[in-house]
């Protein structure tokens, strides 16, 4: 059943906590069945009117079921305390019987909430059907508690068998007129609605008489029987009135009878009386509603009219205010304008189409040296001279005859004093029609810019002209030193081939050898410094195995640790390989200059090299036990030529830690330096090197090579003007059984490849008369030179030189001063010759990851996947050699271009990318 929505629920919910709610009510019906006992007979102890049973119907009404435990709890409170524990203690019997009993009385009150449900709610719907109904149903269903009740009682001996009929009789009066009456009651009381609506007054009324009357009547058949057993009893002592008793007790008598028809003709009438008025009422009501409807009716033409005289009113009033407004609006725009223009510092200026002023700025009045007021209203003929007038009106009838901007330079003389260059730019003004109706102009001296920009531009070709004599510089040095130096480390490793020197000659060459490699060091790193301060060092990416590099150059640094009498210990927390994408030579050459510090400046103890995967990248921590480094000093080690006390001391250029850090950077890693006075330093390097997945050929192809197999026949020309450097390669061919020829400058290798025809072509690029490019290029006009291997061997080994070279087709670029692997791994990659020692049959180059079939014998389509499958391995060996291969005919001058481009950056993803968009094209 829900609870009835009540608009002054706020003062009852101020209590309607669950437990409290249903606490109050089990009280309240406790105390109200005590009030009920006043009217209780006195053998079967029940009432005429039981106010509590009208307490609970009524808080059904309004709260529903959540209050049925405490009414319950109240009931058999009420039962217990009463009937059942004064006549039999406390027993299963009394519990039972009071349940009994106490759930009859809220069944029944809860079946006749459930019938009336909303007759109390927001809209008190208690019209006379409704209220009827309420009244009947009331006297039905009290029938319930008296049956249950009367049984329940007889059954445990506390009501008399004669008293039965009389008490079932006072029990069922006594629930309905409580239900009748207090109910009522109760929401008159509570419910301040009820107290102002008429319908819910008659429904009181009508209940609360009802009740009232069959208390009336029942009271007075009470008090007759209970006089007539009195004088029945004292008759009969007296022998008197035996008559007296022989009516029984529930035949009414008249005077009961005359009361229950004076109190319901009582009540019709009042009710008839209250209908009647409340119909009376309705009818002023509508009476004034109509009235009201009638006045509205004829007052809104009035207010009509009101209304619009005083909208016109307020719309005039507005009107005014609006211009008023819009004539300040106006004036502070025209002030703003004016504000704005004056503090321009640029000349600006309006003039109509008759090319006259009709507004500018203080700029441009004070570059005609003239005020506003003097050239307001006048043309330029009257301002300045006529030739400057006959400019200015030329670019006005360009700037009428454009649909856009019109924008130029001018030089202006003003007065023959004063020179302006002006960066001008006029658009024509037009009005709301479209129509044009002047021009605007805004002018900048750029005077000042201009010469700005040629000094800049001066300032630019004297930056880019010592740029180019650094690298004049740069290349010349390389040339010129590497030349000598070449025959020195060419001489030195002809004559270590040479079995028949001694061991101590031997360790003479190895000094030489070694020394003369630190020097081509020290030279690499001043080129490398160079180029990364010029950002344009190129680094390498090629798959190698990182533990065998480690390995390397342990052995490498081993020798020189033990010749300072240090330990040198490794640990390597890598798998064995451990695959990589990067460039190797870098790598090393960072690994070899940390280790040579610190095995340099460590002068006893240990030097150790840890190498571990850490999230991703490679951490390099090499170690020692040298004197330490202080603060001050550790922050001026990674610049360049910067070096500490110890190494003043023990020498050294000051570059290594400087381009070992540059080159880490570049590598996407990172180099720092710690150290503590008296313990040693630790180097800590970290590069991004992740392992791949990929199967490379890790075989030595040019280690322990003595000559050719007996089954190989090469014959070999060697073109180089330096005297020395063609003597070390035209011997060291012959050593291994190559027949070799010699020629000083291009003109006399083309003769003598006229006479003779060779398997491959060494040469250098420099040479006095025809240098080496020009000789490769009109030998490959010739048929039987088209696809025959030629090498550049240059000391210009720059990288943009190197790459360029390669670009215009030679094979391979081997810088001088070379070591003789790379000349047996040229005559591996580009002949069929086989060397003695070899254990396999056409063993790859050490710079090959992947064997190519002759040129010839391939479409362009499979040469490019080829290419791609090079260049997605990082083999850019393999990738310049392919790509030496291509001649610009078959790829075409823009993808020549773009190729070229890419592997002159060692962009080799780029390469592999527009190979596969042309295969997918094509």
């Amino acid at each position: 059943m829900p609870p009835v929505v009540m608009s002054d629920r706020k003062k009852i919910y101020l209590l309607a906590k669950l437990p409290v709610l249903n606490l109050l009510f089990a009280v309240g019906y406790l105390a109200l069945a005590q009030c009920g006992l006043v009217w209780s007979s006195l053998n079967s102890q029940v009432s005429l009117i039981w106010p509590a049973a009208g307490f609970a119907l009524f808080g059904l009404l309004i709260f529903g079921l959540r209050i049925a435990p405490g009414l319950f709890i109240g009931a058999f409170a009420t039962n217990f305390s009463i009937h059942l524990y004064p006549a039999f203690g406390i027993s299963f019997t009394t519990f039972l019987a009071g349940t009994l009993v106490s759930g009859a009385m809220l069944l029944q009150a809860i079946i006749i909430a459930r019938i009336n449900d909303g007759i109390l709610n927001r809209n008190l719907l208690v019209n006379l059907p409704r209220t009827l109904v309420f009244i009947v149903s009331v006297f039905l269903c009290a029938l319930i508690a008296p049956s249950v009740g009367v049984s329940t009682f007889s059954y445990i001996g506390l009501v008399p068998d004669d008293e039965l009929g009389k008490a079932w009789a006072f029990w069922w009066m006594g629930d309905s007129i409580g239900m009748l009456t207090f109910t009522a009651l109760f929401a008159w009381l509570v419910i301040p609605r009820v107290r102002h609506n008429a319908q819910a007054q008659a429904f009181l009324l009508l209940c609360v008489g009802v009740g009232l009357v069959f208390f009336l009547v029942s009271a007075l058949g009470y008090i007759e029987h209970s006089e007539a057993q009195r004088l029945a009893k004292a008759a009969h002592e007296m022998t008197l009135g035996a008559k007296l008793s022989e009516r029984p007790w529930y035949q009414p008598s008249w005077l009961q009878f005359s009361a229950l028809a004076i109190g319901l003709t009582m009540i019709g009438l009042l009710s008839a009386y209250i209908r009647t008025r409340q119909k009376h009422d309705d009818l002023l009501s509508q009476n004034q509603r109509k009235l009201e409807e009638e006045v509205l009716s004829h007052t809104q033409a009035l207010r009509k009219a009101n209304d619009w005289l005083l909208n016109e009113v307020v719309q005039r009033q507005q009107a005014q205010e609006q211009l008023q407004e819009s004539q300040q609006a106006l004036r502070a725009r025209e002030q703003h304008l004016r504000s704005l223009l004056d503090n321009i510092p640029d000349p600006v200026w309006f003039k109509n189409l008759q090319g006259v002023y009709i507004s500018c700025n203080k700029a441009f009045a004070e570059m005609l040296a003239l005020t506003e007021q003097e050239i307001i209203g006048k043309s330029e003929e009257q301002l300045v001279s006529p030739e400057l007038a006959a400019l200015f009106q030329q670019n006005d009838q360009a700037t009428l005859s454009s649909d856009s901007a019109h924008r130029y330079e001018q030089l202006i003389t003003i007065n023959n004093e004063h020179r302006y260059l002006l960066d001008t730019i006029k658009v024509a003004l037009h009005d709301d029609a479209g129509e044009v109706v002047g021009i605007l102009g805004i002018g900048r001296d750029i005077s000042a810019q201009k010469d700005a920009e040629r000094q800049l531009s001066f300032a630019k070709e004297a930056a880019e002209e010592a740029t180019r004599a650094k690298s004049r510089f740069l290349a010349n040095m390389s040339h010129e030193i590497r030349t000598p130096l070449n025959a020195v480390l060419g001489y030195t490793q002809l004559l270590m081939r040479d079995e028949h020197f001694t061991g101590s000659q031997r360790e003479r060459l190895q000094l030489i050898l070694v020394s003369s490699q630190r020097l081509l060091g020290l030279i690499n790193d001043v080129l490398d410094l160079s180029k990364i301060e010029s950002g344009v060092l190129n680094l390498r990416k090629e798959y190698f195995d990182l533990h065998q590099e480690v390995a390397d150059i342990q052995t490498i640094m081993a020798e020189r640790a033990a010749t300072k009498g240090l330990q040198l210990i490794t640990q390597v927390d890598l798998p064995n390989p451990y695959i990589v994408k990067g460039d190797r030579q870098k790598i090393g050459q960072i690994l070899l200059n940390l280790l040579g510090n610190a095995i340099k400046f460590t002068p006893q103890g240990s030097v150790s090299l840890y190498v571990a995967n850490l999230q991703g990248e490679v951490e390099f921590v090499i170690g020692d036990t040298g004197p330490g480094i202080s603060e001050a000093e550790l922050a001026e080690l990674f610049a360049a030529f910067k070096q500490g006390q110890a190494g003043e001391d023990v020498g050294g250029t000051g570059l290594g830690l400087t381009l070992s850090r540059h080159l880490a950077q570049g590598m996407g890693g990172s180099l720092q330096l710690s150290s503590v006075l008296g313990q040693g330093t630790l180097a800590h390097l970290r590069l991004p090197l992740l392992s791949e997945n990929i199967a490379i050929d890790l075989r030595d192809t040019g280690a322990q090579v003595t000559r050719m197999a007996e089954d190989c026949h090469i014959t070999a020309l060697v073109v180089e003007d330096d005297f020395a450097s063609c003597e070390i390669l035209v011997d060291l061919l012959q050593q291994i059984g190559c027949d070799t020829y010699a020629a000083h400058d291009g003109r006399e290798g083309l003769a003598m490849c006229h006479a003779h025809h060779f398997d491959i072509i060494f040469t250098d690029i420099r040479m006095p008369g025809m240098n080496g490019l020009e000789m490769f290029r009109q030998l490959r006009q010739r048929p039987n030179y088209q696809t025959t291997p030629i090498v550049a061997v240059s000391a210009s080994s720059l990288e943009h030189e190197r790459t360029y070279y390669l670009a215009q087709g030679f094979q391979e670029f081997i810088g001088k001063p070379y070591a003789f692997d790379d000349i047996f791994n040229a005559l591996r990659q580009f002949t069929a010759v086989r060397f003695e020692g070899d254990n396999h049959q056409d063993a790859p180059s050490s710079h090959a990851l992947t064997e190519f079939p002759p040129p010839d014998l391939l479409p362009l389509h499979s040469r490019l996947q080829d290419f791609a499958a090079a260049a997605a391995s990082g083999d850019m060996g393999s990738c310049k050699r392919i790509m030496a291969e291509l001649t610009l005919e078959q790829l075409g001058k823009q993808r020549h271009q773009h190729l070229s481009t890419a592997l002159r950056q060692y962009d080799l993803e780029r390469v592999e990318m527009l190979i596969k968009q042309w295969l997918a094209n094509d």
